[in-house]
């Protein structure tokens, strides 16, 4: 029996804890930082590489989570990566839209040198898991192959887009 009152197991069980407050200014949020021992991931709702950098520079989290529809596509969350590298913070991108935001997010996550993690939704999104024509993509025992396919890997299925949408 695991007993969640106990600190050294919830230390032992918990990865990070993500956005423990909502984003506001970096000194409140480096200070809640410092407080607690469980590493601090987020804020996925940043939209800049000045604002990551400012959240990293800071002391603000330990794991940065920028999402590739958000925070300004493939090439500025790579950036946003080569900060987080500089800094030794861990970059983790988040994702819970659909199969093309998740396949960007893959791509930037292979491609980070601190990452190789993703966060998926693991909900029944239809726009995550039904609309690729290949079916490309698929979660697996915590794992997501990247396909051997042109461009991200994604050919959106139409005829299912339509069905959903209507």
């Amino acid at each position: 029996k695991l007993d969640y009152l106990d600190p050294t197991m919830v230390q032992q069980q918990v990865r990070w804890i993500e956005e423990p407050v909502p984003i506001q200014k970096v000194s409140i949020l480096s200070e809640i930082r410092r407080r607690i021992t469980t590493p601090v991931a987020g804020y996925e709702i940043e939209m800049t590489l000045s604002g990551f950098t400012e959240l990293i520079e800071g002391g603000a989290v330990d794991v940065v989570q920028p999402d590739t529809i958000w925070s300004g596509g493939i090439t500025e969350c790579i950036r946003i990566s080569a900060v987080a590298e500089a800094y030794g913070i861990e970059m983790v991108p988040h994702n819970f839209a659909s199969v093309v935001s998740l396949a960007a997010n893959l791509h930037v996550a292979a491609a980070a040198t601190t990452g190789g993690w993703i966060e998926v939704d693991s909900n029944l999104n239809p726009f995550l898991w039904e609309i690729d024509k290949n079916s490309a993509f698929s979660l697996s025992d915590g794992v997501i192959e990247m396909p051997a396919l042109p461009g991200l890997g994604v050919e959106p299925n139409l005829k299912k887009l339509e069905e959903i949408t209507l």
